[in-house]
């Protein structure tokens, strides 16, 4: 292929996002990974780590899952948090521990390491939206469903 902006063929072409993805851009060029570097230059203020803050900043503002989602639930593709099977364990360790229950006792009950519970306890409590997964309940197929009544 060739370089859109040197012209030099080469076979390690990069598509470069004229306007970033991040500021809401589509349309790309095909440039060297030379020219692909030069165009994200720092003083332009188009550094790649910049630049990668910038959507990550816009995807947390709009409230989407970044990283690996929780233990018990996965990402659908607008981004938001689905429980799966064993989202019941989430919703008790918390019950567990606001009755103050040690870790190990939550651990001990739900069949997992005393880590797990810790890393499951600390990061909903951090998250502090435990009431919206507490709404989903597994029915009798362990799919879940919403539980508050239509007026919530």
């Amino acid at each position: 292929m060739i370089c859109w902006e040197c012209e030099k063929e080469t076979e390690h072409i990069h598509e470069h996002h004229v306007v970033p993805r991040s500021r809401g851009g589509t349309k790309t060029v095909s440039l060297c990974m030379t020219c692909h570097g030069l165009a994200h230059h720092r003083k332009k203020g188009m550094s790649s780590s910049q630049l990668i803050l910038d959507g990550l900043q816009k995807r947390k503002e709009r409230g989407d899952a970044l990283g690996r989602p929780p233990f018990g639930f996965t990402v659908n593709r607008d981004g938001r948090l689905i429980p799966k099977k064993d989202a019941w364990m989430v919703a008790r360790a918390m019950e567990l521990r606001a009755n103050k229950q040690p870790l190990r006792v939550v651990a001990a009950e739900l069949g997992i390491s005393m880590n797990k519970a810790h890393r499951i306890c600390s990061y909903w409590k951090k998250r502090g939206d435990l009431e919206e997964v507490m709404k989903f309940k597994p029915d009798l197929h362990g799919n879940f469903t919403n539980t508050s009544s239509p007026d919530e």
